[in-house]
């Protein structure tokens, strides 16, 4: 394991945030928890994939979370590095035909942000979602449902 001091400089040159003993209080929305070792907010993928990639190579374990809805952490805080998905949000239409819309959602995108979207361009299937809080990330982690609609009836495919 990586001493604290030595932490940051592991993810010195990832484009995003990147704070030590951050108290994960300020990152869920109970507003309770304490210090991360590091919290990182990758600016974009690329940034995302090194932070993975140096995290494994150092050895310091890795904990993704998106907006922290519904999210508990202990007072003691998260050994590792907490990365935080809420700037990887993209939204954007693939493909749309006679058979459906096939849409590209980030994890950390809020999913009424992804809902509203599918309203406005008339899009339906995922309405029953309406309500739910929390992002695409853990909408999917969880399976997210409600009045008989379910995340996984509208998922296609999921990158990791």
């Amino acid at each position: 394991m990586v001493l604290s001091a030595d932490i940051k400089k592991v993810f010195s040159d990832i484009r995003g945030d990147i704070k030590i003993s951050e108290p994960m209080g300020l990152h869920t929305s109970l507003g309770i928890g304490g210090p991360a070792d590091v919290f990182v907010v990758p600016e974009d993928m690329g940034s995302l994939r090194e932070a993975l990639r140096l995290a494994k190579k150092a050895g310091i374990p890795v904990f993704p979370v998106g907006g922290g809805t519904d999210l508990l952490v202990r007072d003691k805080g998260i050994e590792g590095a907490v990365l935080s998905l809420r700037k990887i949000k993209p939204l954007e239409i693939i493909k749309e035909d006679q058979q459906g819309v096939l849409i590209r959602a980030g994890a950390g995108l809020a999913l009424k942000r992804f809902i509203d979207f599918s309203a406005e361009k008339g899009f339906s299937g995922i309405e029953g979602l309406s309500g739910i809080p929390g992002q695409i990330g853990g909408a999917i982690a969880g399976n997210a449902g409600a009045f008989g609609y379910e995340i996984k009836d509208a998922l296609t495919e999921v990158t990791l």
